[in-house]
């Protein structure tokens, strides 16, 4: 099986022959364990993050290197934005009470350092209020642009994404554009294992 996450929920194709031929017409449960006292390494997320903003949704987007680390100053076009250091909270932060702008659909980009404490498989959770677009180490990870983050209030587990990457400290770079009531972002790590434990698929005729 291979996972995909997105907006609609979990997604499983099918890549193994032998196991297509096991299933049978009618519903088919699947049951996915960890091996008991086996520990899974998390991201590390740290708690100050780096603010630029406010911008506007139409304003450049920055140059590929600074996408891939955070910069002293942020250059949009022939915009440049200070950088603004913010402690993040157990919920992530208010952009709109950082910044004191609240019209909808106005810009931040938000930088946060995460580390990956061995080479592996990790899960990144985002969500916010109410659009983003977010990359990592300067690669495009997830996007919301045309849905919005469908969920309210906007928590870490709106939206989930897995990813490959060595061991070290890596930069989660993230653009969100303010809703109609709110401004925040919530980011973290998340164990995909310990978010499903059982799955039934019902194949038809």
């Amino acid at each position: 099986l291979v996972p995909r996450h997105d907006a609609s929920g979990l997604t499983l194709t099918l890549a193994s022959a032998e196991l297509r031929k096991a299933l049978k017409r009618g519903t088919n449960e699947f049951r996915f364990t960890s091996p008991a006292g086996v520990a899974t390494a998390e991201l590390e997320f740290a708690r100050e993050w780096t603010v630029f903003g406010p911008c506007a949704e139409t304003d450049l987007a920055p140059a590929i290197t600074d996408l891939a680390a955070c910069p002293a100053t942020l250059r949009l076009g022939d915009k440049a934005l200070a950088a603004r250091p913010v402690k993040a909270t157990s919920r992530g932060i208010d952009l709109g009470q950082l910044l004191g702008d609240q019209r909808e659909r106005q810009g931040a980009w938000v930088y946060i350092p995460v580390t990956a404490p061995r080479s592996g498989h990790y899960g990144i959770g985002l969500g916010a209020d109410w659009w983003f677009e977010a990359f990592l180490d300067g690669k495009p990870l997830i996007d919301t642009l045309e849905t919005g983050n469908l969920t309210n209030p906007p928590n870490r587990n709106n939206h989930l994404s897995e990813v490959e990457l060595m061991a070290g400290v890596h930069t989660l770079a993230v653009r969100v554009l303010s809703g109609s009531v709110g401004w925040t972002l919530d980011a973290g790590a998340y164990r995909d294992g310990a978010k499903l434990t059982a799955l039934s698929v019902r194949v038809a005729p």
